[in-house]
Order: C-alpha cells, then structure tokens, then sequence
C-alpha cells in the first residue's frame, strides 16, 4: 500500500499538466472537425481514442519520472561523487546519455522522418548513432564542467562559434537536420534523469552551488548534437565532391 501510495503521489497535479498541454490539441481537433475535416464516426472514434491513450501514457510517463527519475538520478549523482570518485560519473554520464537518446521518441521520430524524407539516402541508423554519440559526450563534457567549476559560457561560446563555422563546409542537407536534432534530443527521456545526475553531483560539493555548476547541461545537450551532424555533414559534402569529381573524370577520359 506504501508502494502505490508512493507512485501515486501528488498525481493529480500531473494531471493538472498533462491536460494543459493536450487540452488545446483536443479543442483545436473539435473545431477543425466541425469546420473543415468532417470525418465520419469511425474515424473520429479513433482519433478520440488515440487522445485518450495519449494522455493517459503521458500522465503515467511524467508521473514516473517524478518519482523515479529524478530522484534516482539525484541520489545517483550525489552518491557516487561522494562514496567513489566524481570523475567514475564522466563515464557513466556519457552511457545514460547515449542510452537516453536511444530511448528518446522525439529522436526515433526525427531519424524516421529524416529517412523517409531524404528517401533513404541518409540512413536512420546514422542519425540516432551520431545523435546519441553527441548527447553522450555532452553528458560527460557537462559533469567535468561541474566537478571543475569551468564557467558555463566558456564552453558554450566556442561551442556555437564552431557550429556557425561549420555550416559553409558542410552539405546542405544536414543544415536543418543539426539544428532541429538539438530539440530532439533535449525530451523528457534526457532531461528528467541527466539534469537530476548534474545537480547530484552540485550538491556533493559543499562550495558549489546547485543553481549555478548543476543547470546548464541542456544547453550541452542541445549543443552536441548540432556539432556533430554538422561534422557528419561536412564529410558527406567531401565524399559528395570526391564522388562528383569521379564521375567528371569517367565522362572524360582524355582530360
């Protein structure tokens, strides 16, 4: 009784949050459906079951990761800094991150709609490895900020810059992709238990402070995969060129 006391608690007020944020879907699907979509019963009951089973994952998602997530990837943190050695979490930081990703729908979404949009021509699997690899070492590259005191902006500055400086070398298009993969990869799979893992570290440390060495990691987060499709990019645009210049050479042979 304890137990479901405990996963239970406070739910309604997850409720409150979930039907803020599918609400408005719900009342904007009844107003195009008087207005303009007119789908018939069958279609209709459908929808509406998909709404219901939606809001009830999601109520049962955000629910799980309040009390479960969160606290674990706190006490995670904090133990291990505090009974091992800080830098045991660089490693373990970069496999949650990596995992995460892999678990992340938002990702799972962006490498099929990636797939399917280029017609197979970037491969699903090459999205979600690059993605996670880049959350993985961000993860990593965030606690070593923590556990050094390095100031937030010195990393994320350069960070953009080099991003920024990618972009001309880099095939068009992974342009788009780098900066929506960013979104992707910063859902509630990621943030909820690495956020948590960053401010467990914080607090094992009594002369920093949680606000200022735990947050920030989103930003890392939503940084790392930018890079990294955009280096994937760049070396799509040389394998491009290289196949480009072939081919010319082919067409003429007595050049």
């Amino acid at each position: 009784m304890e137990i479901l006391q405990a996963l239970f608690r406070d739910i309604d007020e997850t409720l409150k949050v979930v039907l803020a944020a599918i609400g408005p879907i719900f009342v904007l699907l009844l107003i195009t459906q008087v207005t303009m979509l007119r789908m018939n019963r069958k279609e209709l009951r459908a929808k509406l079951r998909g709404f219901f089973f939606a809001t009830v994952g999601l109520l049962l998602f955000l629910q799980g990761v309040e009390v479960a997530f969160i606290p674990v990837g706190e006490a995670l943190g904090y133990s291990v800094a505090v009974k091992w050695s800080p830098w045991w979490l660089v490693p373990i930081g970069f496999a949650l991150g990596f995992l995460a990703t892999f678990a992340e729908p938002a990702v799972q979404l962006l490498a099929d709609e990636v797939y399917n949009t280029s017609g197979g021509a970037i491969p699903r699997g090459l999205v979600l490895w690059t993605l996670a690899i880049g959350v993985g070492v961000s993860v990593a590259l965030a606690i070593t900020r923590t556990i050094l005191g390095i100031p937030l902006w010195l990393l994320l500055v350069p960070g953009h810059l080099v991003g920024l400086a990618l972009i001309p070398f880099c095939d068009k298009d992974f342009v788009g992709i780098a900066y929506d993969s960013g979104g992707a990869a910063t859902g509630p799979m990621t943030v909820s238990f690495i956020v948590a893992l960053a401010l467990g570290v914080a607090a094992a440390f009594p002369d920093r402070n949680p606000v200022i060495d735990g947050f920030g990691l989103v930003a890392f987060v939503l940084l790392a995969p930018i890079l990294s499709v955009l280096v994937v990019g760049v070396l799509y645009a040389r394998k491009r060129r290289a196949l480009d210049a072939e081919s010319e050479r082919v067409e003429q042979p007595g050049v």
